[in-house]
């Protein structure tokens, strides 16, 4: 290497250690992860542990601030959470990306939430799904449109595969990410914290007792708009850069595709094979 590309990667890695600094997300070339994921069909992608998945959402600064503040929903309802609502949840960043306009899209949508959920209360979230869409994938789940109807109006998780797309350019790529629906009957444990917020059962006691690691759902709630702008700054500012070279230089959330239980419904998506809606034994909310 010369002198002038020496200075140029080392320029380049302390862009990366400043912007991994911003978040605690596990962080890498997201061209590098597009090598390792199907190019085509519908994939569920995440960041996850043995513990843990991450997903995203995206919500006014008068909301995140509380949710983050409190590491909690609860009460968010008097700066304008509602309970009474489907709230969507994004397990792929760039996907979330893509819908928020990287936090640029309207006033609702500035402040973006990286939420750790439970993979319990996932993979709970997961047998509980419903398609949004009756369609070639779903006439393999169901015997008629009638069953489909009756199974999305008991919903209480609503499923949705859209087109995946490429980060800035919004080029369309052949494969497709979920977003997943929680509606309000679940939603109090998504939005809950155990240690925080036992009193939601006040109404229901013996729902409650000894059942608050079945039911609440995440762990923990982490503003990750300082890093979404950083990123966008970084690889948006370059204009004489192709979008190629753009991409090539974009740090992500490391996400592989999620393994699930082939008897969960979701899987019915990601293999077009015909099986059961819900896992017999899985637990249910």
């Amino acid at each position: 290497l010369n002198q002038k590309e020496a200075i140029t990667i080392n320029m380049e890695l302390q862009k990366k250690i400043q912007i991994q600094k911003l978040t605690s997300l596990k962080l890498g070339l997201y061209n590098e992860q597009l090598k390792r994921l199907p190019q085509k069909g519908n994939i569920l992608q995440a960041q996850y542990t043995d513990e843990e998945v991450v997903v995203y959402q995206a919500y006014k600064e008068s909301i995140a601030s509380y949710a983050v503040e409190k590491q909690s929903f609860v009460g968010a309802e008097k700066v304008g959470f509602s309970f009474n609502r489907t709230s969507w949840i994004k397990p792929n960043f760039t996907w979330m990306m893509y819908r928020c306009a990287w936090g640029t899209k309207d006033e609702r949508q500035t402040r973006i939430l990286a939420i750790r959920l439970k993979r319990s209360f996932f993979d709970k979230i997961l047998a509980e799904a419903v398609h949004a869409q009756y369609n070639k994938e779903t006439a393999e789940i169901y015997e008629t449109r009638e069953e489909w109807q009756k199974a999305l109006r008991r919903a209480k998780i609503v499923m949705q595969w859209d087109p995946d797309h490429e980060p800035f350019t919004n080029h369309k790529y052949s494969r497709r990410a979920i977003q997943l629906g929680i509606r309000p009957e679940l939603l109090k444990y998504f939005a809950c914290a155990p240690s925080k917020d036992k009193e939601i059962y006040a109404d229901n006691p013996e729902q409650s007792e000894g059942r608050e690691e079945e039911y609440f759902g995440f762990i923990s709630i982490e503003d990750i708009t300082d890093f979404v702008e950083a990123t966008k700054e970084k690889c948006t500012s370059q204009d004489s850069i192709t979008s190629v070279v753009t991409i090539d230089n974009l740090l992500t959330p490391v996400e592989t595709v999620y393994p699930m239980p082939k008897n969960l419904a979701v899987y019915d998506s990601l293999s077009q094979a015909k099986s059961s809606l819900v896992h017999k034994d899985s637990a249910t909310f």
